[in-house]
């Protein structure tokens, strides 16, 4: 499916001063979350944030990441978070960087994706950190709402077992296939900020889908793409409610 038409404004030139809390909220593949705070966020009407920091070496990642986040542009808020921008700087081989010794230490070339990684080329506005295979240092960061806790366990999902295929769905029907559909990328609609009602099925969703480095795009028809992320949803499910999580 064709990318709908961009509903955000032109790119304007605000600046914010913000501090990175060092108590990390997650850790993953592609890099750490820690919660961001605003100096003087009074002043502006933004809600609770956090920052994904790309690994040393994971950049290209990042940056597929956040193609995904601009290409489901018309769900953040609705089944995904929104998305406030994905930024890069280029810095000094010898700097310090949260999280980077650890994601040194645990990088491992038989984790990268099994297709080289890529951003998609359509409507391609995110670029590349990494270009010709320079060997220069990048820092890359994605902005993103606070989200809230993860699923449940031990508890019965039949309330919230359709909420979340409906959220897959919603995905589906811009032609993207999550591609790691697992407990740890599916967690709880932000507490402090309002949530759009649905176009699709017409009611706010409870839940959110994290975590788009390994998404793909496809031609496949939706009832393809929801059987595909329904199987293992299925399993995740069932597993929870026994109490213990599979990944």
């Amino acid at each position: 499916p064709v990318r709908p038409p961009s509903k955000l404004p032109p790119p304007g030139n605000l600046y914010l001063r913000v501090s990175l809390d060092s108590d990390r909220l997650g850790y993953g593949r592609v890099g750490s979350v820690y919660p961001l705070t605003i100096d003087g966020a009074d002043q502006y009407a933004l809600p609770p944030l956090v920052i994904k920091v790309a690994g040393r070496r994971r950049s290209e990642d990042l940056a597929r990441e956040a193609w995904f986040y601009e290409e489901l542009e018309h769900i953040q808020g609705v089944a995904i978070a929104r998305c406030y921008g994905f930024f890069t700087a280029e810095i000094d081989a010898n700097s310090e960087v949260l999280g980077w010794a650890e994601s040194d230490a645990n990088y491992d070339e038989e984790d990268d994706l099994d297709e080289p990684v890529s951003i998609p080329k359509s409507t391609r506005t995110v670029q590349s950190p990494v270009q010709n295979g320079s060997e220069k240092t990048i820092l890359s960061v994605l902005v993103l709402e606070r989200l809230g806790d993860h699923l449940p366990i031990g508890v019965s999902m039949d309330t919230i077992q359709p909420d979340v295929h409906e959220i897959y769905s919603d995905m589906g029907r811009f032609g993207v296939e999550h591609m790691d559909v697992a407990w740890r990328n599916i967690v709880a609609a932000p507490a402090t900020q309002e949530s759009i009602v649905c176009p699709y099925h017409g009611h706010k969703h409870q839940w959110r889908i994290v975590d788009f480095d390994r998404s793909r795009k496809s031609n496949f028809p939706l009832d393809r793409i929801e059987y595909g992320s329904g199987s293992w949803l299925s399993i995740i499910f069932d597993c929870l409610a026994d109490g213990f999580v599979i990944e």
